[in-house]
Formats: C-alpha cells, sequence, structure tokens
C-alpha cells in the first residue's frame, strides 16, 4: 500500500473509531511503546471499564488501529507497524484530527464544551480561557485550524458554518480571532 493511501486509510480509521479518547490512546501508545490496561486508563484519567468500550471501537477497524496482547489475566496495547510508521512519517495527534473534516471538530468540541459551547466558544475567541477544561481548549484549537482554513478559502465549508453558528457575534469574533 503506498503511502499516501495509507495515510488516508488510517485517518479513515480514526474517524471511524472517534472517542475523545482515540487521538490521545494513538498518542500515548506511540510515545510509551506498550501500556497495560490498568496503566492506559490511569493515564487517561478514566476507569478500566471505560476503557474497554473505546478500545473495543478501536479494534473494529480494518484492520485495526491497536493491537491487544494478553498476558494471563493482563492485556498489554501496542501500535500495529503501519500505525508507528504513520506517527513516524511527521504525523502527530493534532495533525490526525485536522486531516477529518471540519463539522467532526465542530461535533467534537461542542459535545467537550456541553450546552453551553456557544458561550465558551465566544470566551475561547477572546482568549478568555479561566473555568474552561483543557479538554475544551484542546477541542477548540483544533476546530480553529480547520475554521481558519475554511475561512481564509471562503468554501461552502465555511458558509455552512456561518448558517450552523447563526450568531452574528460568534461569526465576527472568529473572523477577528483569525486574524
Amino acid at each position: 500500500m503506498s503511502l499516501n493511501i495509507e495515510r488516508t486509510t488510517i485517518q479513515n480509521q480514526i474517524i471511524q473509531s472517534r472517542t475523545k479518547y482515540c487521538e490521545p490512546i494513538l498518542k500515548l501508545l506511540f510515545q510509551e511503546g506498550e501500556l497495560y490496561h490498568g496503566d492506559l486508563a490511569d493515564k487517561l484519567n478514566i476507569s478500566p471499564s471505560g476503557l474497554n468500550a473505546v478500545i473495543k471501537k478501536m479494534q473494529e477497524t480494518d484492520p485495526p488501529i491497536i493491537i491487544i496482547n494478553e498476558i494471563g489475566k493482563y492485556k498489554i496495547y501496542t501500535l500495529p507497524d503501519y500505525m508507528k510508521e504513520y506517527f513516524r512519517g511527521g504525523q502527530h495527534s493534532e495533525e490526525i484530527i485536522d486531516s477529518s473534516n471540519l463539522f467532526l471538530n465542530f461535533q467534537i468540541f461542542v459535545e467537550s464544551a456541553g450546552q453551553d459551547w456557544k458561550i465558551k466558544m465566544n470566551l475561547l475567541l477572546q482568549h478568555e480561557d479561566d473555568d474552561i477544561s483543557e479538554e475544551t481548549i484542546n477541542a477548540f484549537n483544533r476546530l480553529i485550524v480547520f475554521l481558519k482554513r475554511a475561512y481564509e478559502n471562503w468554501d461552502s465549508d465555511w458558509k455552512k458554518v456561518v448558517k450552523f453558528l447563526n450568531n452574528d457575534v460568534i461569526e465576527f469574533l472568529v473572523k477577528e480571532y483569525k486574524e
């Protein structure tokens, strides 16, 4: 498989297994090499049982983007060689998200920010991130990369964003933030 096809395939696999923990898991496994189930759950600050559902989604891609080795009752997670090569090729977790689509990043931000996402977006656009979780700030930063690109190209995605936001203040702040 050529590297370009492989990158597209990998990006699609990551999108298929979309959870807020997918990219952090991939990044941790790339950095650490391998991690036990409990250690990975601790590093992600989630329960071991909560991690099971995330891992299951990651294993359902074809081919899987994560490898599970079982030693007795212990599970050890690693990345397949093609994923390691993908990361060594200069791809980082943030870039993986960038290469997906604008509205997927919007969804991730909105899910992270909760019901008052417009208020949080407004605050973040004004660089007021006190009392906003790091997860929401990271989701916002990933989203902004795509918003800037859509605005600079004035493509149909930007027009959809404006329609979705339906808020002149936030639209103004996005334009101002871009500059």
